[in-house]
């Protein structure tokens, strides 16, 4: 399968690169790692990350479909897509383990806000959700 970087222009690249930034990576990030996660200064159990962390994964996964049914409806076959759930739950993982380490917010915001616009522009997610 080869994905060729889509023809948009450089406002539109522009424009994405600041809206993705808030959202999805702030928003998912303040929601599903810093309100469901336990702080790195609060020393809380193995065990209670580890069920923190396994809740806030699938809610992160469950979310992805609920939000293409009721507010982006043209990533309906996207967001439900085995493949994308997968790299979904992939993400959240590396943003987790980034947030339990860190103790910070910063690391997995980057980490999602780049690894969303590598899908759009580089992956071939850009066309699949706006052709």
């Amino acid at each position: 399968m080869r994905t060729e970087i889509p023809n948009i222009s450089s406002t539109v690249i522009f424009r994405l690169t600041l809206i993705t930034l808030l959202f999805p990576a702030t928003a998912e990030e303040l929601f599903f790692r810093v309100l469901l996660l336990p702080h790195k200064t609060e020393q809380a159990p193995l065990t209670y990350q580890l069920i923190s962390a396994s809740i806030s994964l699938i809610l992160f996964i469950i979310y992805h479909p609920l939000n293409a049914a009721f507010f982006i409806r043209n990533a309906r076959t996207t967001f439900s897509n085995f493949v994308f759930l997968t790299s979904a739950a992939f993400l959240a993982i590396v943003c987790t383990i980034a947030y339990l380490k860190s103790g910070s917010i910063y690391p997995p915001v980057i980490l999602h806000w780049v690894f969303v616009l590598g899908w759009l522009l580089g992956l071939g997610g850009y066309q699949r959700l706006y052709s």
